[in-house]
């Protein structure tokens, strides 16, 4: 029989198969665990034990001389774990007063880059305002043709008439549907759309640089001069101060 195989195989695949559930009697112990669930609680159990058993291989390895600033930082809690203290670090004025100018010096760094970054950007955009502008650099084709009469100038010029037609979009204005064309005015986009937020960057970085350059005059003539506040200031434009002049003796 060749389809023996094939009828046995039929049979065990046609058989639903059914799980067995929790008898009547056992209902009240609610469902009746499957072999999955066997399997996840051994595999739960098993990550568990590899957990507890790499905890105290550190716990036996641990060096007594060992020390994080963390230890002082902050205390431990059985429920919460490691609780952060306040403890706020007291600066001198020496201290504040050289990371105020380094702030300063890092400001001018970046607004050079930008700057930099700016001068390459717009050439780059007028380079390609020049090629989109002019596509097509070829000169319109010339065909001189010399006649003796003037019934050879009428017939010359009715057979080009009929014969050539020259296409405006060819050497004028170009179609959009040019893929040159649009590529070139996808790259000014671009272009034009990183020029723009390099502008505003470098807008925002004068903004912080004139801002400290403003508390650094007046943190240098805070206890010599007298001062008044002109302009306190807002999110475009830093505090302008006026202090009382000094006669140079």
């Amino acid at each position: 029989m060749p389809f023996a195989s094939f009828k046995n195989i039929q049979k065990r695949l046609s058989k639903i198969h059914k799980e067995r559930s929790q008898p009547q009697c056992r209902h009240r112990l609610g469902i009746l665990p499957k072999k999955q669930d066997f399997r996840l609680r051994a595999k739960d159990k098993e990550s568990k034990s590899a957990k507890i058993k790499e905890l105290r291989s550190k716990a036996l390895n641990k060096n007594t001389d060992e020390f994080y600033f963390n230890m002082c930082n902050s205390r431990f809690d059985i429920e919460k774990g490691h609780i952060p203290l306040d403890v706020e670090k007291s600066y001198s004025d020496s201290e504040i007063k050289s990371s105020f100018y380094k702030n300063i010096t890092h400001l001018q760094y970046e607004l050079q880059k930008e700057m930099s970054k700016i001068h390459q950007l717009e050439s780059k955009a007028h380079l390609l305002q020049s090629e989109s502008q002019n596509p097509c650099s070829k000169k319109t084709p010339r065909h001189i043709v010399f006649a003796e009469t003037y019934g050879e100038i009428v017939e010359l010029h009715h057979k080009y008439a009929e014969k050539v037609q020259v296409d405006e979009n060819i050497f004028g204005e170009v179609s959009s549907s040019d893929p040159y064309v649009d590529d070139i005015y996808a790259q000014r986009f671009n272009a034009y759309k990183e020029l723009s937020e390099h502008l505003e960057r470098a807008k925002q970085l004068k903004y912080l640089l004139r801002q400290h350059e403003a508390k650094k005059s007046l943190m240098a003539n805070l206890t010599k001069r007298a001062y008044k506040t002109v302009f306190r200031g807002n999110k475009t434009a830093p505090p302008v101060y006026e202090f009382e002049r000094v006669r140079d003796r």
